[in-house]
């Protein structure tokens, strides 16, 4: 078992973040800042961002709580976006859980896996393919070039 202190931003209306026990069974590689940890949070889970890792807490350990999970393999907010939600809480004096939540899509907010999007494949249809036959291309030379080309390469 680690013991090392997760410190999470839960969203909720309280201006502090909360400390944690690793999971049991986790790696401290994953230990990042900008990960996504599921914590338990009064009768409910809630998915949190890990803004510190640290060895002691003021509370006493049997105090603390240990999170579930850590959502993330690599952090999911940049150490940029990390700043910039530390200076726009302190800034406007908003509570640090909500100010990281915002920084969120809503899918990341509710513990669903992050994953990336593949890269966009372009084709030509069917309409393309009558443009490229006729001669409706006349006065448009970039877009019946754009057209050969995807006629080229399927």
């Amino acid at each position: 078992m680690s013991s090392k202190i997760l410190r999470v931003a839960v969203p909720s209306p309280l201006y502090r973040v909360f400390d944690y026990r690793a999971p049991a069974a986790s790696d401290p590689a994953q230990f990042q800042p900008g990960v996504r940890v599921r914590v338990p949070f009064g009768p409910r889970e809630k998915t949190g961002v890990l803004v510190a890792v640290g060895d002691d807490s003021p509370l006493p350990p049997a105090a603390l709580r240990s999170a579930l999970a850590v959502l993330d393999a690599e952090p999911v907010l940049p150490p940029e976006l990390m700043a910039l939600a530390g200076w726009a809480q302190r800034y406007y004096h908003h509570p640090p859980g909500e100010v990281f939540a915002t920084l969120l899509p809503a899918l990341l907010r509710q513990g669903r896996p992050a994953q990336r999007e593949t890269d966009p494949v372009w084709r030509l249809a069917e309409p393309g393919r009558v443009m490229l036959a006729g001669d409706g291309l006349k006065r448009a030379p970039r877009q019946r070039a754009l057209l050969d080309y995807l006629a080229q390469h399927p």
